[in-house]
């Protein structure tokens, strides 16, 4: 299981991110000025140099998570608290354990900015904060401020969480480029001790924010499968069909209503581009292929349904390839979750003869696990010339370890695969029908910068199959594409 560090986990929003990680069975080291794992005080540089160096200490192979969480709010009385926690504080643990989290592919930070960021705060603050970074300056402008005033301070909370959301945009590009996501969550306000002394006036304002808001019930976490973006409605019989991407970006899920408006009520996972959760054919939380975010919907073609989704190409979560599977509509109204293939609109397995395109493997991993793609290492589809050109796809960065699956082929006696590949490197390409099955034939590799052929006398079951290619050896190479003879 994963290691996550929290910050302000002694409490509120904090203690049950720290309960719900637990019961799922991670390790949670919080981070707190009393009663936590790592006790310092985040509000100044020496507390929070402690808490970094001792994350380092006690988990040098890295995290899968962190969650800056600890805060003040406007009302403490404490001008400089309210800029040294909130902002300093939250920005400092995050840099800290920046490389602790690379190292975990696709780690996650998530810190927490309150819904009223969007609200009246000093622009002067915000901009000092974001610009010049310079705590003792900005504590030595707010030293000048009127602490006893109730409007200053929530002011200044406001600018430190419009600061810290900011902060979050101009760094998220950088560090998913490096295999690690950052967002900035806006939890609403919840009941929590913080939260306990707000008169009901500052309660109204804020239930007229657009964010779900429950007065007098403890804290409750979203599931992993929350609503993330990308809605759109389908109705099927009297049922409307709400389709969505998931807090965890790589799945489309789906849950159902009597009412378009709601309440919608949770079914399931209907695809993840990175195949996790299916374990036909491997285990449920090995991911078969790189995946990132994930959009699309349902639609009905001459009475079957399919669902559309999209792949991520080139390396990025801006280079997308758009592909769909067929669904199965139980008697009930509900969907399963598809599997991954390589058959899109074909209504079925693809004919076992003739050449295919690389582009359509359904699974592309190596021996080391990932969900997501990190600073572009792992092998990827891509293709050559600009956008717009008319260049066929191919996979690139083929290293060792690295397999390739394509599914289905209804195949009739194949006894021969030939691979188009190009690139510098020294090994073998096998053929089997599963990732981990049995080596049903092999190639050897030279160096060459132009594409060619390799010939495999391989016998492949009759049937309905899948193959997959799995390379041994050393070097970069690309493959362009498979012919079953």
């Amino acid at each position: 299981m994963g290691v996550y560090a929290i910050t302000g986990a002694s409490s509120g929003i904090g203690a049950k991110t720290k309960e719900l990680l637990l019961q799922k069975g991670h390790e949670v080291i919080n981070i707190d000025l009393k009663d936590g794992d790592i006790c310092v005080n985040l509000a100044t540089p020496e507390g929070r140099q402690a808490a970094v160096d001792k994350l380092h200490e006690l988990h040098p192979e890295g995290l899968d998570g962190m969650i800056c969480n600890a805060g003040v709010s406007g009302a403490c009385g404490n001008l400089e608290l309210i800029i040294s926690l909130n902002y300093f504080g939250t920005v400092a643990i995050a840099k800290g354990v920046y490389d602790l989290l690379k190292k975990k592919n696709g780690s996650c930070v998530v810190t927490v900015s309150n819904t009223i960021s969007q609200g009246a705060g000093r622009k002067d603050v915000v901009d000092l904060l974001n610009n010049i970074g310079d705590e003792k300056r900005v504590l030595s402008l707010v030293s000048s401020m009127d602490s006893t005033n109730l409007s200053v301070g929530n002011s200044l909370y406001v600018s430190t969480k419009y600061a810290l959301a900011r902060w979050v945009r101009r760094v998220s590009a950088t560090w998913a480029a490096n295999g690690v996501r950052i967002n900035a969550v806006a939890p609403g306000n919840v009941h929590t001790a913080m939260t306990a002394t707000m008169s009901t006036t500052a309660k109204m304002a804020l239930n007229a924010l657009p964010i779900p808001t429950k007065y007098g019930q403890e804290c409750l976490m979203a599931p992993e499968d929350a609503f993330f973006e990308a809605p759109s409605i389908r109705k099927i019989g009297n049922t409307y069909y709400l389709i969505y991407s998931s807090s965890v970006m790589h799945e489309l899920c789906y849950a159902i209503s009597e009412k378009p408006t709601g309440k919608f009520t949770y079914r399931g996972v209907l695809v993840s581009n990175c195949d996790m959760h299916i374990d036909t054919y491997k285990p449920a939380d090995m991911p078969s292929a790189y995946g990132g975010n994930n959009h699309g919907s349902i639609v009905e073609i001459s009475s079957e349904w399919y669902i559309f989704y999209h792949r991520q190409t080139n390396g990025t979560w801006y280079s997308r390839q758009g592909c769909a599977e067929k669904l199965h509509l139980a008697e009930d109204g509900s969907f399963r979750q598809v599997e991954l293939t390589s058959c899109g609109l074909n209504g079925g397995s693809l004919v076992g003869r003739g050449e295919y395109p690389a582009y359509i493997a359904c699974n592309l991993f190596t021996a080391e696990e990932s969900i997501f793609d990190a600073n572009q290492r792992f092998p990827r589809v891509m293709q050559d010339g600009r956008d717009g050109d008319k260049e066929p796809g191919y996979i690139s960065h083929i290293t060792d370890t690295t397999t390739l699956g394509f599914k289905y082929f209804e195949c009739e006696n194949v006894q021969k695969v030939i691979l188009k590949v190009r690139g510098y490197g020294s090994g073998t390409f096998e053929v089997k029908t599963a990732w981990d099955g049995e080596v049903l034939g092999t190639v050897q590799i030279v160096n060459s910068n132009v594409w060619e052929k390799y010939e495999i006398q391989a016998q492949i079951p009759d049937g309905k199959q899948a193959i997959y290619f799995t390379y041994r050896g050393y070097g970069n190479l690309d493959l362009l594409s498979f012919t079953l003879e």
